[in-house]
C-alpha cells in the first residue's frame, strides 16, 4: 500500500469510527445511551466540574449514592426542543416582577399563558433560563439536589419514619389528616410517600383529584373544571380514590417510562422524542425537591442516617462550565459600579425577601421576594437600626432594573 492509499485508508477508518460512535451514541466515558454508571470516576475526564461537585458532596454525605445517566441527547438539540413549543417551558414571572426580563423570552413577554393579561404570571422562559434549570450542576448542592432524588434504587427508610415525615410535611395543610392514607397508597404502588406528599402540598388539588392530574386549559376556571371532569370520568369520587388513581397514572406514565426524578419528569431527556413532560414550570423540580428535603430532615436531620440515591443526567457537548443564571449573565454587562458597591447573586434556594424599609417587624413593608439566581447590587450598609433589628446587617440594594430595596443578612 503506497503512502497516499494509506492516508486515504486512515481517513476513511476515522470517518467510519466517528459515524459508528455517533450511531451508538457512546461518549468517551463509555456509558451507553440511556445507561447508568455508579462510578463517578467514569466522567472525570469528560465532565470535570460535574465530577468535582459530586466529590465534594460525597465527602460531606458518604451515605449518598450517585448514578450518572447518559441521556443520549445533544445539549443544544435538547434546549432547542424545550424552546420550540412556547408553552412547553414556562417561568412564573408576573410580567418581570418575580423574575427579571432576562428569564423571559422577549418575543413572548406580552403573551402570558393564563387568562389574566395584566398579571402575566406564566410566561415563556428564555433560552438562558431553560439552560440554567436543565443543567444538573445547578442542583449539586445540599439543598437543591433533591430535584434529582430517586427512590427507584433503594427503600431503606422504615415505615414508621416515613409516616412521621409525611405527617410533618402535610402539617397545616388541608391534607394533614390524610398522612396514613398517603403512606398506604404509596406502599401499594411502590412509590416514595414523601415524594407524593410533597406533590400534594405543591399541587393542592381538589379532594377527588388532589394531584391535579389532567389539569389543562386557558384560565383558572377551565383548568379546574378539566381536572374535575378528568376525575369523574375515572370514577375518582373522594380523596382516596383520587390519590390512588393519580399515583397510578404517575407510575404508568412517568416512572415506568424511566422518568424517576422530578427533574426528568419536567425535562424528559429519558425519551429521544422528549414529550411526556409532567409540568411546564421550569422551577418546579427545584421547589418540589426543597419540600421533599425538608420532610426528610424531620426524620433524618443531618441527612446522614439513611441512603439517598440521586440520578445525574449528562448530555453530549454540554457546556464545560456550569450554566449561570440568565441574570448573572446579564449582570456582566454592568461594568460601572459606584465606589463601595458590589454585585451579589442570590444563592438561597427559597429566595430572599426585599423590603421597602430596613425593618423585620412589619410585614406590611415587605417589598417583594426574589428567587435564586437574581443579581443585586449592594449600595450601602445601614448601621443605625437597632432594637429588634439588632443582629441583622442591613444593606440598601439595587436590582438590575434600578428598583431599590433593603435586605437583611
Amino acid at each position: 500500500m503506497n503512502k497516499k492509499r494509506y492516508i486515504a485508508f486512515i481517513v476513511l477508518l476515522t470517518i467510519l469510527c466517528t459515524t459508528l460512535m455517533q450511531t451508538l451514541n457512546v461518549f468517551a466515558h463509555n456509558i451507553p445511551r440511556n445507561g447508568y454508571t455508579n462510578n463517578i470516576e467514569d466522567i472525570r475526564g469528560d465532565y470535570p466540574e460535574l465530577y468535582d461537585k459530586l466529590k465534594e458532596l460525597q465527602k460531606t454525605y458518604p451515605n449518598w449514592n450517585f448514578k450518572i445517566y447518559n441521556t443520549g441527547w445533544n445539549w443544544d438539540k435538547f434546549i432547542d426542543f424545550q424552546e420550540e413549543n412556547p408553552s412547553r417551558s414556562l417561568v412564573e414571572a408576573y410580567g418581570g416582577r418575580t423574575r427579571g426580563q432576562s428569564w423571559i423570552d422577549q418575543d413572548y413577554k406580552d403573551r402570558p399563558f393564563d387568562t389574566d393579561m395584566h398579571k402575566k404570571r406564566w410566561l415563556k422562559a428564555s433560552r438562558a433560563a431553560i439552560e440554567y434549570f436543565v443543567d444538573p450542576r445547578t442542583y449539586l448542592n445540599s439543598n437543591d439536589i433533591f430535584a434529582l432524588y430517586s427512590k427507584a434504587f433503594q427503600d431503606n427508610i422504615p415505615d414508621a419514619q416515613l409516616l412521621k415525615g409525611v405527617k410533618e410535611l402535610l402539617k397545616g395543610s388541608r391534607f394533614e389528616s390524610k398522612a396514613e392514607t398517603v403512606v398506604k397508597i404509596c406502599k401499594e404502588q411502590n412509590v416514595d410517600a414523601i415524594d407524593i406528599a410533597a406533590r400534594l402540598k405543591q399541587e393542592n388539588g381538589p379532594e377527588m383529584n388532589p394531584l391535579n392530574i389532567g389539569m389543562s386549559g386557558n384560565g383558572t376556571s377551565s383548568v379546574i373544571q378539566a381536572g374535575l371532569n378528568y376525575a369523574r370520568n375515572r370514577g375518582w369520587n373522594n380523596f382516596e380514590t383520587g390519590l390512588r388513581g393519580g399515583v397510578q397514572e404517575i407510575v404508568a406514565s412517568y416512572i415506568k417510562a424511566g422518568q424517576i426524578t422530578k427533574h426528568s419528569q419536567k425535562f424528559n431527556y429519558v425519551s429521544q422524542k422528549g414529550y411526556n413532560q409532567y409540568m411546564q414550570n421550569i422551577e418546579a423540580p427545584m421547589s418540589e425537591g426543597l419540600i421533599q428535603r425538608r420532610a426528610f430532615t424531620k426524620i433524618d436531620p443531618e441527612l446522614k442516617k439513611y441512603n439517598y440515591t440521586f440520578v445525574i443526567p449528562i448530555f453530549s457537548k454540554m457546556p464545560q462550565k456550569e450554566v449561570r443564571s440568565p441574570e448573572y449573565i446579564e449582570s456582566q454587562k454592568v461594568t460601572k459600579l459606584n465606589p463601595g458597591e458590589k454585585k451579589v447573586e442570590v444563592t438561597e434556594s427559597m429566595g430572599i425577601r426585599l423590603r421597602t424599609e430596613p425593618n423585620i417587624l412589619n410585614s406590611s413593608i415587605a417589598g417583594r421576594t426574589v428567587k435564586k439566581g437574581t443579581i443585586l447590587i449592594l449600595e450601602e450598609k445601614i448601621t443605625e437600626y437597632q432594637g429588634m433589628n439588632k443582629g441583622f446587617i442591613w444593606y440598601r440594594a439595587r436590582m438590575l432594573n434600578g428598583d431599590k430595596y433593603y435586605i437583611a443578612v
